[in-house]
């Protein structure tokens, strides 16, 4: 992990042949053992750190379940 003991969104690369939003629905069932909707996109946002480059794809999404379980990190909402 680049920014250990930070928080962060859900985000993950995107997989040969995945879409943006199947990877998001994919990387939210395996952060957090819940579906998501996706409601719209956001504009993409580029961020520049000194040792490397984020390009993210933001989405407006409500989850389907309030039961949220923090499979990979130790705290969640």
């Amino acid at each position: 992990m680049k920014l250990p003991l930070k928080w962060k969104f859900p985000v993950s690369k995107i997989e040969n042949g995945e879409l943006k939003e199947e990877c998001l629905h994919r990387e939210i069932k395996e952060e957090l053992h819940n579906d998501i909707i996706l409601h719209s996109a956001l504009t993409m946002v580029e961020h520049h750190y000194a040792d490397f480059s984020l390009q993210l794809s933001p989405f407006v999404c409500s989850l389907q379940s309030s039961e949220v379980k923090a499979l990979e990190h130790t705290q969640a909402i």
